[in-house]
């Protein structure tokens, strides 16, 4: 796994990148729950009810709190980005 620093240098080396890709791979999920089609009621109810939460989420929020040195930062995940795939990835702490 990566050492605290090395974290902190590739999120400050690498901003833009990873809440660019974070922000396209939302807009990229929205989409694809709106091109979901079927006759299923109750996929059609549960697609709603996600339609419904995407709706309210701030993903920015969401975005922020995988960066290390912020002061609302999570306490189990953070971003990572690769820069052999050009991807943003989650990782989840290690336990020490």
């Amino acid at each position: 796994m990566h050492s605290f620093k090395e974290i902190i240098n590739n999120q400050k080396q690498f901003k833009k990148e990873i809440i660019l890709f974070l922000k396209e791979e939302h807009c990229q999920t929205k989409k694809i729950l709106d091109s979901i089609k079927t006759d299923d009621a109750y996929i059609v109810k549960e697609k709603n009810k996600l339609k419904n939460k995407f709706k309210k989420i701030k993903p920015e929020n969401y975005f922020e709190r995988l960066f290390f040195l912020s002061s609302n930062r999570s306490t189990v995940f953070y971003v990572w980005w690769d820069k052999e795939e050009k991807e943003a990835k989650i990782f989840k702490y290690d336990k020490r």
